[in-house]
């Protein structure tokens, strides 16, 4: 599934218009394909791990498993908006 995420870089105060897919799904973990322009990053999540407890507590961690990133901020923002757009949509 293709979507759409907008994020601000905080540097220039630019909108960013992102194309994010989740690529991967088991009972573990997730994996999400997130492109702009001319590069990729791969983002991996633990979410359907927590949600298969009875508890459902924990906070859930994201890995950068693919691409580099050098704005610790950016990367943030990217985590933010992949969240918000799971909650919604998927």
């Amino acid at each position: 599934m293709e979507f759409w995420i907008f994020v601000y870089y905080n540097k220039s105060l630019k909108r960013l218009k992102l194309k994010a897919e989740r690529i991967y799904k088991s009972g573990q973990v997730e994996r999400y394909k997130v492109s702009g322009h001319n590069r990729a990053i791969l983002l991996q999540n633990d979410y359907p791990l927590i949600e298969s407890r009875p508890s459902k507590k924990g906070k859930v961690k994201w890995k950068l498993i693919g691409g580099v990133i050098s704005d610790n901020q950016l990367l943030s923002s990217i985590i933010r908006e992949l969240e918000y757009k799971r909650k919604g949509i998927l």
